[in-house]
């Protein structure tokens, strides 16, 4: 497998593309210059790409780039969600000012999400609106998210349909208090994803994962998705067609996928 196994980073100094590459025996193929000849007897693992050069198709490519260009896209993953039969449950969103100032009319502490870059990472260009004046300086065509209240929120990584690896954000203890952002919570607000004694709550949170895989046709990713407990639901936030990764899941994905390639 290893002679005919590529791996195509959305940029060449992606720690995460190496770090999966070295797990599998991959050859990370270059942005530029490289010497890459697509055949029909060669894997593409294509890690975030949205496009891929001209002749890829000849290859057989673990995540299109249509399906990569369906997540990257927080409006597009929505959009594709809402329009699939059977789809994921998502929290409530939409692209209308006037939609989004309505939530606060059924409850006045509502929280809104305003996502003002679509193609971010790590909670980038997210803004917190807590009142219906704060969205005065948006228009329609943004993307509103309605806050999801939950208990727990998950990563869970799959291959196709099946799980195999599944993490829960947790505080991280070595940030001090006053450092820790409860409204957005990511690394750099305090939070880590933890991956010891973690199972997911029900069946409906993992449900709610294949669900979102399957309407993006996606073959592999990790699903953010987080957990109420009153209602026993579960919402799917979004995928990452290019986790960031090290050590050990680095191995756990290199399992997964080798595991996938040599059943197929």
């Amino acid at each position: 497998m290893t002679s005919r196994l590529f791996i195509y980073p959305y940029r060449d100094e992606s720690r995460s593309a190496r770090a999966l590459g070295q797990a599998l025996g991959a050859l990370r193929i270059r942005r530029e210059g490289s010497r890459f000849q697509p055949s029909a007897d060669k894997v593409v693992i294509n890690w975030g790409n949205s496009s891929l050069p001209a002749g890829y198709a000849t290859c057989r490519v673990l995540n299109r780039p249509e399906a990569v260009a369906r997540v990257s896209n927080k409006r597009t993953f929505f959009e594709t969600c809402a329009s699939t039969v059977n789809g994921p449950r998502t929290p409530d969103w939409t692209t209308s000012v006037e939609e989004a100032v309505s939530w606060w009319t059924a409850n006045s502490r509502t929280r809104v999400f305003v996502r003002t870059v679509l193609s971010g990472h790590s909670g980038e260009g997210i803004v917190v609106a807590e009142s219906p004046g704060e969205l005065a300086p948006f228009r329609d065509g943004t993307l509103f998210v309605k806050e999801c209240l939950k208990r727990d929120e998950f990563r869970v990584h799959l291959v196709g349909a099946t799980p195999f690896l599944v993490q829960k954000k947790a505080r991280n203890t070595t940030v001090p208090d006053e450092l820790v952002n409860w409204k957005v919570r990511n690394h750099a607000n305090g939070f880590i994803y933890a991956r010891e004694n973690v199972s997911l709550p029900n069946g409906d949170c993992l449900e709610q994962c294949v669900k979102a895989m399957s309407a993006c046709g996606l073959d592999f990713g990790a699903v953010d998705v987080l957990y109420n407990e009153r209602q026993q639901q579960s919402f799917v936030l979004e995928i990452n067609s290019a986790p960031g990764m090290e050590g050990h899941t680095a191995i756990d994905y290199a399992n997964a996928i080798g595991g996938h390639l040599n059943a197929t």
